[in-house]
């Protein structure tokens, strides 16, 4: 668990790490400090923390000064981590997901502001659009078209997809992806709040009007706070089912959706960590990265590819996953919410909700042993430790002795 913390002698922000299990009883464990938090450098008084799901952070401010450019901390590194795209000014990051974060440029003379999508381990772009990013999740990129519609996008092949639209008059204001299901929130013309779901194209609508309250998302179901209590909805089954999951405790809270776990701050700025009681999905690979041909003959060479399917993307996040808040001097919570949002979260321009500061989830790396749920193996390679890899590539192995040339196969 991450969290930034104003320290209320000396007034300045940390960055901090405190180790959680998930399993049985989760609990926080000791807290470590990550660097300090500069925050004069920052034109909206703190930095944008962005989670990318394998335990990695992206940090950014708002504005084309060079500290507020994009940084890339990583699982064990210390602020202010590695710039991302240094041959770029860019204004702020909008999204990040897994290798990839969204990126978005000053606007330009004709009000138009460019946002590109970049490869995190190689530093490329691959993907570059006009359109507002509203979210990543794996290899997709959510896209706005209008005011009212989103378009996934695929960054490995730009191909687009069918587009989602949530009715007339809505202005889309919150915007959630968690695998299949959308989180939506329409204000002005058409106010409301639902969740779709992308496999079935089913729309559910869970409050019409304007009596709707903040909300996180979930792998399958939708968190709430009602009446003092943390309120969960699960949607899997087309209609909404909901249960209390325990009593709130705080101003500040998140649910991570790799585990269904959530987070809340307590008012002695402890966190504690609920079950949502919601099953989380099978695992999935949603990306992979594997070079075409790699010789390790002779143990020369250490063959090390990379399997976010399992270590980067894994559905399911093991104990140690980590989350980010803000605490003001006073030990209150604080949030920003949109371009131009003051510290109390009232966005310019478009009305946003008051609600509590989003806590941000990190991940960890999966097991080796997880990747057997995927038909995959851990095979011992000469030279070094064992990696996963494709099981076809597991058998060709077998086939050629562990000092024979591994290709991908193929297709």
């Amino acid at each position: 668990m991450t969290t930034v913390e104003t320290d209320p002698v000396g007034d300045w922000s940390y960055l901090h790490t405190r180790e959680t299990g998930v399993a049985d009883s989760p609990t926080a464990g000791a807290r470590t400090t990550r660097g300090r938090i500069v925050l004069e450098d920052y034109s909206q008084g703190r930095p944008s923390l962005l989670d990318t799901g394998d335990s990695r952070t992206v940090v950014s401010g708002y504005g084309t000064s060079t500290a507020q450019q994009p940084q890339l901390l990583g699982a064990a590194q210390s602020l202010p981590g590695t710039r991302i795209d240094g041959s770029r000014t860019y204004q702020t990051a909008t999204a990040a997901s897994g290798r990839f974060a969204a990126l978005a440029r000053p606007y330009d003379s004709d009000d138009v502001v460019e946002t590109r999508v970049v490869d995190l381990d190689s530093g490329r772009t691959v993907f570059t659009t006009t359109e507002t990013v509203r979210a990543l999740w794996g290899t997709t990129a959510w896209v706005m078209s209008g005011n009212a519609t989103v378009v996934p996008v695929n960054l490995l092949t730009g191909q687009r997809g069918e587009p989602v639209w949530f009715g007339s008059g809505c202005l889309l204001n919150d915007f959630q992806a968690v695998g299949r299901w959308l989180l939506w929130n329409c204000v002005l013309g058409s106010e409301g709040q639902g969740v779709y779901d992308t496999v079935t194209k089913r729309n559910l609508t869970l409050v019409s009007g304007s009596d709707w309250e903040q909300a996180q998302l979930g792998d399958g179901f939708v968190a709430t706070v009602e009446a003092g209590q943390l309120k969960v909805i699960d949607v899997r089954g087309g209609t909404a089912v909901s249960h209390t999951a325990g009593t709130f405790e705080g101003n500040a809270w998140d649910v991570d959706p790799y585990t269904g776990v959530i987070a809340q701050l307590r008012s002695d700025n402890t966190v504690r960590l609920t079950s949502s009681e919601v099953p989380v999905s099978a695992l999935v690979q949603r990306d992979a990265t594997v070079a075409a041909s790699v010789d390790v003959k002779g143990g020369a060479a250490q063959w090390s590819p990379k399997c976010p399917g399992v270590e980067r993307q894994g559905r399911r996040r093991p104990a140690g996953a980590q989350r980010c808040l803000y605490l003001g001097a006073d030990r209150r919570p604080r949030r920003r919410t949109g371009r131009g949002a003051d510290e109390e979260g009232h966005g310019q321009g478009h009305r946003s909700r008051r609600g509590p500061p989003r806590l941000l989830r990190l991940g960890r790396f999966r097991r080796a042993a997880d990747a057997e749920q995927l038909g995959r193996a851990c095979v011992p390679v000469r030279g070094g430790e064992g990696h996963v890899h494709r099981e076809a590539d597991r058998r060709r192995m077998a086939d050629h002795g562990e000092g024979g040339a591994l290709r991908r196969p193929e297709r």
